[in-house]
């Protein structure tokens, strides 16, 4: 494994000790010699993710999830206040998505929500006849035993994964789970643990009660500059979370775009093997891409820029 890690020290111009041992560890027991590895490596090109949210909807509060409203002064959707159910928004939003080139959505399932699930069905519907492919994220386990984990992954096995629109890795179905520890396994998925901590490292990852981080654990959002975890290098536009009521809230400013900016140019130049943005439509924490009033399709056409970069290995500004 030390030879490995040498291979992408040489070869990625990153060390990947103690944040990607994922990696190093998948390369070592891939059976390749050192020499394929290196070669392997230096042709790798990043698959490109978005979080994606369905639980937009109006109500007597205002525009949200229906239990809490988005903040008012938030730039409004192009689309307007939508509803994420409306199978109109979901085609917009797919083609926008598909223009910009990314590889796979990642789908929030609220797992005790039936309408949730229904509405993640529907958009895994719509992608039929095109290349964009997609994978849930369940959402609301946090604190569930690992046999209800279990159950709630076999359910999303069974009901999302035999689309032929549902995104692999390493040819099984990646499923995701949203902050909620993966003391379990299920046969036939790739599983990963997707979580915020303000820390990723190895002892430091303040989000695990032992702080370790495991093999299985990728990350939600960094602050730049952000590290590559397991594969996964995360982009985010800016993070406002003041106006929530948390009680140490973050303010990481768009400044225009430059952020976004940031962020994107460091992920290609970390040559990662994923790279997930943060997020196409997260109006809370006012990490959302999508067009909207504010800035019009602008983000969405630097992010077309960065992914073309991404799948032709290069790096550089957009």
């Amino acid at each position: 494994m030390a030879q490995v890690r040498q291979v992408f020290v040489e070869t990625l111009g990153r060390d990947p000790g103690g944040l990607d041992n994922a990696s190093v560890r998948r390369w070592g027991e891939s059976g390749f010699s050192l020499a394929e590895i290196s070669a392997r490596l230096a042709g790798q090109r990043p698959q490109v993710g978005v979080h994606y949210f369905t639980w937009y909807r109006s109500g007597q509060s205002g525009w949200g999830n229906g239990t809490t409203a988005v903040q008012a002064d938030a730039p409004m959707p192009a689309l307007g206040w939508y509803r994420s159910t409306d199978e109109s928004v979901m085609d917009t939003q797919i083609s926008q998505m598909a223009a910009a080139g990314f590889d796979f959505v990642i789908v929030q399932v609220v797992a005790d929500s039936p309408a949730s699930w229904a509405t993640a069905q529907r958009f895994l519907g719509r992608l039929a006849g095109r290349t964009l492919k997609a994978a849930v994220m369940l959402d609301g386990l946090h604190t569930t035993t690992a046999a209800i984990k279990r159950g709630w992954v076999e359910k999303a096995k069974a009901e999302y994964t035999g689309h032929a629109n549902y995104f692999s890795l390493y040819g099984e179905p990646l499923i995701m789970l949203f902050a909620a520890r993966l003391d379990f396994a299920v046969p036939g998925t790739v599983l990963r643990n997707v979580y915020w901590t303000n820390s990723y490292g190895q002892g430091t990852n303040t989000f695990n009660l032992d702080s370790n981080l495991y093999s299985h654990d990728w990350p939600f959002w960094s602050a730049t500059p952000q590290p590559v975890v397991n594969g996964v290098a995360p982009v985010v536009p800016g993070y406002v979370d003041s106006h929530l009521g948390r009680s140490a809230p973050m303010e990481y400013p768009r400044n225009n775009g430059q952020m976004y900016h940031d962020q994107w140019q460091r992920a290609l130049a970390l040559r990662a093997e994923l790279i997930i943005v943060y997020s196409w439509n997260e109006h809370f924490e006012q990490t959302a891409i999508e067009p909207t009033e504010a800035w019009g399709d602008q983000y969405l056409r630097w992010t077309a820029c960065y992914i073309a970069r991404a799948h032709a290995g290069t790096a550089g500004a957009c």
